[in-house]
């Protein structure tokens, strides 16, 4: 009367397997973009360290010509006093001038080598192998208005990355919800029956009772996630859309100093300190007139250098939340 019975099941997972497979997928775009996002932080901190070079290198060029300006001050005064129309104490306070100004080329010297140093670390180097780098500061981006600018706070990166978030999380939501659906089992083999000499067919299928609360609580949770990613990407649209009207006001700003700067403050200057070389030369001014009038002319060209930086410095920030590059350069000259 023995009997041996072999059976195959299998488990109808009625779309399980696709959730399964829509969620990891999900996973590992979010994942990809989660390496978009540090690549173009990396790529940010490079520009920022970039233009810092390039800020130094501007920086002592002002210097040099400070130090040119003072050296040609003190043949000057030379000049008077073999005349006899100036005292010993007039070259004195250009000596002066001249060694404060070759402080501050060299005290600019060391920051640019550190400067090189930092940028070059950016790609594994402790030495860099270079000794300058490409680029003018008064070369800046031509201007666009805060409506486009704002237009391209939807590629924000991190907008996208809550996009990739909540499709992981919608993902998981149809995995749990299908999950939720107790699996039915389909079974089907052969039986030997040795009291009768025969075989038999044998099959069937176990559907289990449904269960209320089955998987309520991954559902829930990815309802939450959901909402949660949702509210928080709305918030970093504010973020960023807020951040690139104060970014823009900055630019604005900057782009208008610069401008005002370079055609209503230093021509002047520039004239002033010829007349006044002239009239120092013939013995109408004194070294204190003239030498404040080239000090204006050196902190003319100082704000003037510092406006152009400080615009490069805020393109690098919008394009870091956008995206996306600014339009090609003018030249502010």
């Amino acid at each position: 009367r023995a009997e041996l019975t072999v059976t195959l099941a299998w488990v109808l997972e009625r779309g399980l397997r696709d959730r399964r497979i829509d969620a990891a997928t999900a996973g590992v775009a979010l994942t990809s973009l989660d390496a978009e996002l540090m690549r173009l932080d990396v790529a940010a901190e490079t520009a920022r360290r970039y233009v810092q070079c390039m800020a130094f290198e501007a920086r002592l060029l002002t210097a040099i010509e400070g130090v040119r300006f003072a050296a040609d001050t003190i043949e000057a005064v030379r000049g008077r006093i073999a005349a006899g129309r100036a005292l010993n104490a007039e070259l004195a306070r250009a000596e002066a001038d001249l060694a404060r100004a070759e402080l501050v080329q060299e005290d600019i010297e060391h920051e640019l080598l550190s400067a090189y140093h930092r940028l070059s670390a950016q790609w594994g180097e402790t030495q860099p192998d270079f000794g300058s780098v490409g680029g003018d500061v008064s070369t800046l981006p031509q201007e666009e208005p805060l409506e486009v600018i704002v237009a391209r706070a939807a590629q924000n990166p991190e907008l996208g990355r809550y996009m990739s978030e909540q499709r992981v999380y919608e993902a998981e939501l149809r995995l749990a919800q299908a999950a939720a659906r107790p699996g039915w089992r389909v079974y089907g083999g052969l039986r030997r029956i040795e009291e009768t000499d025969d075989f038999a067919l044998v099959g069937g299928v176990t559907i289990p009772l449904a269960v209320r609360n089955r998987n309520q609580g991954l559902i829930a949770a990815a309802n939450a996630n959901i909402a949660r990613s949702e509210a928080e990407s709305e918030a970093t649209r504010v973020r960023v859309e807020t951040a690139l009207f104060v970014l823009w006001q900055e630019l604005h700003h900057n782009y208008q100093t610069a401008l005002r700067i370079s055609e209503d403050v230093i021509p002047p200057i520039e004239r002033a300190l010829e007349d006044t070389r002239r009239a120092y030369e013939l013995g109408r001014y004194g070294y204190f007139e003239w030498s404040s009038v080239l000090a204006e002319l050196l902190q003319a060209n100082s704000d003037l250098l510092e406006a152009q930086i400080a615009a490069h410095q805020l393109i690098i920030e919008i394009e870091r939340l956008t995206g996306v590059g600014i339009a090609a350069p003018v030249t502010v000259q």
